[in-house]
């Protein structure tokens, strides 16, 4: 929510934000050639582990990058893990969840990472970005999801030891 006043911040004009969401969008491109590919060799716990990863690393990034083009590669990431994440946990329910509640969970799904998530990041990261600046909110972000995917890692680690199935 809070990436393009950032980029701005830092001296971005309207074509450098356009461009920006240009490389992140298409950045999940050739991710949704292989995805299925990728999901077969490595599993979908090590999918969400390995975007859960890079993510933070991307949070950290913005958090110490202060030029507007050295930000745009790494919107780069933007792309493998946002569409390697929403993919992941759209396989994943379709995979566990019961026949008759897939099309819910697929719904809860979208509503919790698209709808109520957003909300909830936005409001509190308006006000925390208030508080202490857009740049440590991200630092933060970094380190939220960072506790995240070594929390997956101890709780999942049976499952990311096995081979994929």
């Amino acid at each position: 929510s809070f990436f393009s006043i950032y980029f701005k911040r830092l001296g971005a004009d309207n074509t450098l934000v356009g461009l920006s969401i240009l490389i992140s969008v298409s950045s999940e491109i050739p991710f949704l050639f292989f995805a299925d590919k990728f999901l077969k060799k490595f599993g979908i716990y090590r999918m969400l582990l390995f975007a859960a990863f890079l993510l933070s690393i991307r949070w950290f990034l913005f958090s110490i990058v202060e030029s507007p083009y050295l930000l745009l590669p790494v919107q780069l990431l933007h792309g493998i893990t946002f569409i390697v994440f929403l993919f992941s946990m759209a396989t994943y329910i379709n995979s566990e969840v019961q026949k008759e509640l897939k099309a819910l969970g697929q719904a809860v799904n979208g509503l919790i990472n698209l709808g109520v998530a957003r909300i909830i990041g936005s409001f509190f990261g308006g006000i925390l970005s208030d508080l202490v600046g857009i740049r440590q909110v991200f630092f933060y972000n970094g380190l939220l999801v960072l506790s995240g995917f070594i929390v997956f890692g101890i709780i999942f680690k049976d499952k990311l030891i096995r081979r994929p199935t």
